[in-house]
């Protein structure tokens, strides 16, 4: 199956006219309140650093006041945007080399894949690129907008019925087509054991793990996130794939490799869709043995962050049944990707 050749561009137009429907949610995927950054941890609030003073580039300072402003970000986009345009192409033209299964496996490795599983991994990496140009970035690399960059994927990979504003309204869209929904527990040990029943220890690639403040996840005066799983990391941490929102000033100016590339922080831009390291599942023995234990890999990002925001797996009916059918790839003992036994 030619999994890149069911993602096309086309498929964004029936998207805008639903989005359109605006809700108040105080989330960082709902409007943000002019009185709360929620780019910075929750847990960091008190100890902010001051915009234009202790950030690394002064001229961003009033970039996040609104969610749809993006003027004052992009006064020196003419000579520093050729650059990442420049870049952007040269990615499309290595993807464009790799339409077809091999492109997902020849740098990667997966907890759990499935053939929807390798459209949605697909989708993932296409707005990844898609995302870094001018006409969607000023709408998409935004804050506020996670929900709607997930739901940008899901359109991509051919499930525009998977299409909220909203972190709960993605979840409910799942869950009202059959989907799995999986809320877990707050303790490593009890999130691992919940992963070792439901998922016999894998979590599979196009699970959405939606982060909540509030238990209820209703959306009024609640912070929340959405992002998609993806493949692993170097270390064996599955990754995430969202509009990231962490960046120098959430740790004093320092920048490290889990943020938004500093090529593109520096434009202005304070999100961007990436993968970012999650979680790491222990097993023993690893790769085929029971979970036992877990650790979160960037726990910055809170607001993906089950043992602090109340977090929900939501896996797309179309990804489990193929789950349930043994329809994949996973890894074996010596960390190589081969077909679920059946």
């Amino acid at each position: 199956m030619n999994v890149f050749s069911n993602i096309g561009i086309s498929n964004f137009a029936g998207l805008h006219g639903a989005l359109l429907v605006t809700m108040v949610f105080s989330a960082s995927c709902g409007f943000v309140k002019k009185d709360e950054d929620r780019s910075l941890p929750r847990r960091n609030q008190m100890a902010k650093s001051t915009p234009g003073k202790d950030m690394p580039n002064s001229d961003i300072k009033n970039s996040e006041e609104s969610p749809n402003s993006t003027d004052n970000a992009h006064g020196n986009f003419d000579s520093e945007g050729r650059e990442i345009q420049g870049a952007q192409s040269r990615d499309e033209e290595a993807l464009d080399k790799k339409r077809n299964n091999r492109g997902l496996f020849e740098d990667r490795k997966y907890e759990l894949l499935t053939p929807t599983g390798e459209i949605l991994m697909a989708a993932a990496l296409k707005w990844q690129i898609e995302q870094e140009k001018m006409a969607n970035a000023k709408i998409f690399a935004q804050p506020a907008q996670c929900a709607r960059n997930i739901s940008k994927v899901m359109s991509l990979a051919g499930f525009p019925n998977y299409n909220s504003p909203l972190v709960p309204g993605l979840v409910a869209a799942i869950k009202s087509r059959g989907g799995l929904i999986v809320p877990l527990p707050k303790n490593r040990a009890a999130i691992a054991e919940v992963i070792a029943k439901t998922f016999i220890n894998k979590i599979p690639t196009g699970t959405l793990v939606g982060g909540c403040l509030y238990k209820n996840c209703t959306g009024n005066a609640a912070d929340g996130h959405i992002a998609m799983v993806g493949d692993l990391d170097s270390n064996g941490a599955l990754k995430l794939y969202h509009n990231n929102w962490y960046r120098p000033e959430n740790e004093n100016g320092t920048w490290n490799p889990q943020m938004i590339p500093l090529s593109w922080y520096n434009l202005g831009f304070k999100r961007k869709f990436m993968s970012t390291s999650w979680m790491n599942i222990f097993r023993d023995p690893p790769h085929v043995g029971t979970a036992y234990d877990v650790s979160i890999e960037v726990p910055a990002i809170d607001d993906l962050d089950p043992t602090n925001y109340y977090i929900t797996l939501a896996v797309p009916v179309e990804v489990w049944k193929e789950y349930k059918n043994k329809q994949g790839k996973v890894l074996d003992s010596d960390g190589n990707q081969v077909p679920m036994e059946k």
